[in-house]
Formats: C-alpha cells, sequence, structure tokens
C-alpha cells in the first residue's frame, strides 16, 4: 500500500511539472503577436465589445498591461502651493499621494517633492493640471510592458493549482501516516508558492492600473542685497565673524601648544642634565686650582 501511493505521488508530480511545461509555452506563443495574422493579435490585446454585442471567445484573452510613469519639474515662486494641491489633486483622478516633502536648498531657494499615483486611464489630464502649478522646466513619461510577464505568471498559478488539487486527492485516498506528511509538506510548499504568484499578479495588475508621477518644484534664487541689510544684522555678523576668528586663534595656540610642548621636554630631558654635569665640572676643576695654588708658595716665600 506504501508503495503504490508513493508511486502514484511520483506520477501526480510528474504530470503537473508537464502540465505546467505545456501551459507556460501555449501562453507564450499567445503573448507573441504574428504580424501576418490579425487574429492572432487581437487574441491578445482583448478588444472592447460595443453595446449590444455579445463578446467572442477570443474576448476574454489577457488585455495588454502597460507600466506608465511619468517625471515633472516645474519652477514656481510658491513651491508649497504645489504640496498643498497634490492631496486634492490626487482624489480627483482615482489615486493617492505616496511622498510629499518640502525642503530649502542653499539660502535663497526653496525646492518641493511629491509623488502621486493616479488613474493610468486620466495620467494626461492630470499632468495637465500639474503643469498649470508653475513654469515646465522638463517633463518625460515612460512605459513598460508587463503583458508577457502576466501571462507567464498566470499560466505558472493554473499549473500549481493543479498540483494542489492532486495533492489534495493524494492526501485524502492516503491511509498511512508517513505518506500524508509526505503530501502535506509537499502541498505547503505548493500552496506558499501559489500565494507568491498570486501576489506577483496582483502586483502588475495594480502598477498597470495606477500610473507614478514624480513632481519637482523649485523656486527660483533670490539673491539678497546688502544695501538693504539692517544695522542690526550687520552687527550680528560682525559678532558672529569676530566670534569665528577668535575661536580659530584659540586652536591654532592649541595646535602650537601641542607642538611645543613635547619638544620642549625633549629639550630639558637633554639639556638640564648637560647644565648641570658642566657646572659641577667647573666647580671640581676651580677646587684643584685653588689647593694647587695653596700649596705652591708664591716667589720670594720660604716654605
Amino acid at each position: 500500500m506504501r508503495k503504490s501511493a508513493v508511486r502514484v505521488l511520483c506520477l501526480t508530480l510528474c504530470t503537473a511539472l508537464l502540465l505546467t511545461a505545456t501551459s507556460c509555452s501555449r501562453e507564450r506563443s499567445m503573448a507573441a503577436p504574428e504580424p501576418a495574422s490579425a487574429t492572432a493579435q487581437s487574441k491578445l490585446v482583448a478588444e472592447p465589445s460595443a453595446p449590444g454585442q455579445s463578446a467572442s471567445p477570443t474576448s476574454d484573452a489577457v488585455k495588454r498591461l502597460v507600466v506608465r510613469e511619468a517625471t515633472l519639474k516645474l519652477r514656481t515662486p510658491r513651491p508649497n502651493k504645489v504640496v498643498e494641491a497634490a492631496p486634492g489633486l490626487a482624489q480627483r483622478f482615482d489615486g493617492f499621494v505616496v511622498k510629499s516633502e518640502l525642503s530649502r536648498v542653499g539660502e535663497t531657494s526653496v525646492e518641493a517633492n511629491v509623488v502621486l499615483r493616479v488613474s493610468a486611464e486620466r495620467l494626461d489630464a492630470a499632468l495637465a493640471e500639474l503643469r498649470k502649478l508653475g513654469e515646465v522646466l522638463s517633463e518625460s513619461i515612460t512605459g513598460e510592458d508587463v503583458t508577457a510577464e502576466f501571462v507567464d505568471v498566470q499560466a505558472r498559478l493554473k499549473a500549481k493549482r493543479v498540483l494542489e488539487e492532486r495533492l489534495l486527492a493524494i492526501a485524502t485516498a492516503s491511509g498511512k501516516i508517513d505518506d500524508m506528511l509526505k503530501v502535506e509538506s509537499e502541498l505547503a510548499r505548493v500552496r506558499g508558492e501559489i500565494e507568491q504568484l498570486e501576489g506577483r499578479s496582483r502586483y502588475l495588475e495594480q502598477s498597470a492600473r495606477l500610473s507614478s508621477i514624480h513632481v519637482t518644484a523649485v523656486s527660483p534664487s533670490q539673491p539678497t542685497e546688502a544695501a538693504g541689510e539692517s544695522f542690526g544684522s550687520k552687527m550680528r555678523k560682525a559678532w558672529s565673524r569676530a566670534g569665528t576668528g577668535a575661536t580659530e586663534v584659540l586652536a591654532g595656540l592649541v595646535v602650537l601648544a601641542g607642538v611645543l610642548v613635547p619638544l620642549v621636554v625633549v629639550a630639558l630631558l637633554v639639556v638640564v642634565p648637560i647644565v648641570i654635569a658642566r657646572r659641577r665640572w667647573r666647580h671640581r676643576h676651580r677646587r684643584k686650582l685653588e689647593e694647587a695654588m695653596a700649596e705652591d708658595p708664591a716667589p720670594g716665600e720660604s716654605r
């Protein structure tokens, strides 16, 4: 009984693998457009049926999925207006705000960065509204066709679900605990792969349904005029410069002291012993001279 269950399990796995390979090759051949046949192209991209007409069998094919992304750079005196208008604009076009930030660039310029997700069908209308917020410096729109990947994911997902059903049938038919444990382990692995494929499929669909817009708004540089500066502002800057100069002088003195102190210590360790030794030598030499003069009588004196 155990051997028969194992054989059935192996046969099921081989059948599932063959189904996976067959489904993937079939779906990929459907995803590749054939220029010579207009009917084959209609199978890849499903056209909406007219009112009152029933959908043809080929209308159930996967629609083309294109992920579109736009980048827009504006110049405006008030970049904060772009940040304030972003939530309402995204809501109007069936989307939402992903990121919104306002920062200062240098001392005289402000920059706003906003990332929006809007309906892919209304991307052009959303860009037209954003252009009204300032002077357009640059604009770009990119698109990525993910139809082939979506078709491949759907084919793999279908094969994994067939394998899941066969494993469930084997787990129900098998009566031994060891066989059931093996089937349950394989079933858990297959279900994990199914969840991953379902997540990837949802991500591709959502990415194609909503387009991203990256907006950067910068303000013109406003040079400051020194002539219009107040007396208090000048005094504050002067005190600031004086404090900076004093700090630099103190730092220079500390560095100089750090260089000179070791040299002085080394010099003292070398020079002081030499001076002391020389003084002792001179003192001994003087004493010897005095003793020698005391022993030798002067000329004309008797001993």
